[in-house]
């Protein structure tokens, strides 16, 4: 089972606090639950108060801090190249009379395994790009678990 972070931009009432209401999700991207307990054991998710509507109520939600998104990305990244190296996956131009006789490095299954999360993590990665290029300075605009 997955779980995913959304790049979701709030509105906001005349104090600053941020309104559910109008809010739009720009970016939503899964993540495995082994990649969100490494995330979450790197940076612990902040809480954050959301009203509902306008003099509504309101609710929690869990998101990254602001000041760590760089950082966080960095880790991504660095992760990224770590399970490419870990892989050992041989890019090795090979004729395809010469891909019978050469040993797999990977069966099928593992291929798959780490296709799947290459993809998870390089959506991730793609979700803090986002908030980094476009919505830096923007408080507005958040990294939230869902």
């Amino acid at each position: 089972m997955s779980e995913s972070f959304c790049l979701v931009q709030y509105q906001t009432d005349p104090d600053g606090h941020l309104l559910e209401g109008d809010s739009e999700i720009i970016e939503d991207v899964y993540v495995s639950p082994s990649l969100l307990a490494e995330v979450r054991k790197q940076w612990p998710l902040v809480e954050r108060s959301v009203l509902e509507e306008l003099g509504g109520s309101s609710f929690k939600i869990l998101c990254f801090d602001d000041v760590s998104v760089k950082e966080a990305k960095s880790w991504l990244e660095n992760q990224f190249i770590r399970m490419l190296c870990d892989s050992k996956l041989d890019f090795n131009d090979l004729d395809e009379e010469d891909s019978d006789t050469c040993p797999r490095v990977l069966m099928r299954d593992d291929i798959d395994r780490v296709i799947e999360k290459f993809r998870y993590l390089t959506n991730l990665i793609n979700l803090f790009r986002i908030k980094i290029e476009k919505y830096s300075y923007d408080a507005t605009v958040v990294i939230r678990l869902v």
